[in-house]
């Protein structure tokens, strides 16, 4: 669906009587989705973090923590699909895991930088939207074979002046 607009009313019309498990980034407008239903990409959350890794003083200590940490989920829910198993947040590995991105994001929250604490803030906020992967078969925690299998499309859209030509 082409919109004018990445307004909720779109994605309400797009979406529909949705009753899957919508993977995405954070973007506001699919907030209306009930956040069981909702998977935060870890990707992109990942990258958000990178960019306070790269700045200096205690954001990019935090932001680079958070980073690896995210890292550490992704990484984890890829081998055990490889390996053709499933994994939960609540237990064995990945609960070590769980349990230190939850220490990190509040430690970012913490932070007196304004931006990385609002951001952890929100992180917290939306916490159970990171682990829904794991209670839902088929799933990942992100949604980056999505985006690929879209890309062409992105781009075309990008260099034809997107829904205005």
């Amino acid at each position: 669906m082409i919109d004018q607009t990445r307004a909720r009313s779109a994605a309400k019309t797009l979406l529909g009587d949705f009753n899957g498990l919508l993977i995405s980034d954070r973007y506001s407008v699919y907030d209306f989705i009930d956040p069981s239903r909702r998977q935060a990409c870890l990707s992109h959350l990942a990258r958000t973090f990178q960019a306070f890794a790269e700045r200096d003083g205690p954001a990019a200590r935090h932001g680079q923590t958070i980073r690896t940490v995210i890292d550490e989920v992704i990484r984890a829910d890829t081998h055990a699909r490889h390996a053709g198993q499933r994994i939960c947040w609540d237990e064995g590995e990945l609960n070590k895991i769980h349990d230190r991105l939850m220490d990190a994001v509040e430690a970012g929250e913490r932070c007196k930088t304004l931006e990385l604490s609002r951001l952890c803030g929100t992180v917290l906020d939306i916490w159970p939207t990171l682990w829904n992967f794991t209670d839902h078969a088929g799933a990942e925690a992100t949604n980056n074979r999505c985006e690929r299998a879209i890309r062409h499309a992105v781009l075309w859209h990008k260099t034809s002046l997107g829904a205005q030509s």
